[in-house]
């Protein structure tokens, strides 16, 4: 997805205000899932639980790095890297609180569906622009 040009910074503004509003949704929605027990499906559908964590946070890490990448306040570190470590940061966190449930525990898989998503979904999303750039030069 590429970030269009906005003809005013207040437009700019409400978009960022925008991708950041559903950012926080989907981190409360993922922590409060974390919550309670697992849904039953998880546990009748081998697998969907890690491909619920990687759409999850492939499409948490897409909003994440248009956010960062529309901020354009990044000299020292790219977009990428920077999404990536906040993506780590918040599943390492989510399966850290997971320790404090006694239906839930901590799973590296889950973790490691968690970066394999964002890195999926940012790659695409790099690929994509890359592409987009190279046919309208």
């Amino acid at each position: 997805m590429q970030i269009p040009d906005f003809p005013t910074q207040q437009s700019n503004r409400r978009y960022l205000l925008l991708l950041l509003f559903i950012s926080t949704g989907l981190i409360l929605a993922i922590f409060i899932e974390s919550s309670h027990p697992p849904l039953a499906i998880f546990g009748q559908i081998s697998g969907l639980d890690k491909v619920a964590h990687f759409m999850a946070f492939g499409l948490l890490a897409s909003l994440m790095y248009l956010i960062i990448k529309s901020l354009k306040t990044h000299k020292w570190f790219s977009p990428f890297v920077i999404t990536i470590a906040l993506i780590t940061t918040i599943g390492l966190s989510d399966e850290m609180y997971q320790l404090l449930n006694p239906n839930r525990a901590f799973d590296m898989y889950d973790l490691l569906a968690d970066i394999s998503g964002a890195l999926f979904f940012v790659i695409l999303l790099k690929v994509r622009n890359y592409s987009r750039s190279r046919t309208h030069s």
